[in-house]
């Protein structure tokens, strides 16, 4: 029984990869730059570029991914581009 559960486990692993590759590429490929939208439409080059470094958007997409994973690791979601407020706090504040 225990065997199972640890092979059933181990299986788990590359599906979870699977699907944090899949939604990592799917928000990289969604029309629009993060960057803009947390500076706004009309705001200069400048602070969209620095804006870019500081989400880490300017390193190649591997980078990107490795540190995705590892904040997902670490069950930080990040902050919410509407509200500020961190995103595992909003979850937790809809979740009864």
């Amino acid at each position: 029984m225990f065997a199972y559960i640890i092979r059933r486990i181990l299986q788990l692993i590359p599906v979870l990869l699977l699907i944090s590759l899949l939604v990592f590429l799917m928000l990289h490929f969604i029309p629009g730059d993060p960057a803009v939208i947390v500076a706004g439409l009309e705001a200069p080059i400048e602070v969209v570029e620095s804006i870019r470094v500081e989400l880490g958007l300017d390193k190649p997409l591997h980078v990107q991914y490795m540190g995705f994973l590892g904040k997902i690791l670490k069950a930080d979601l990040g902050t919410s581009i509407r509200t500020g407020s961190p995103v595992a706090q909003e979850i937790a504040e809809r979740f009864p």
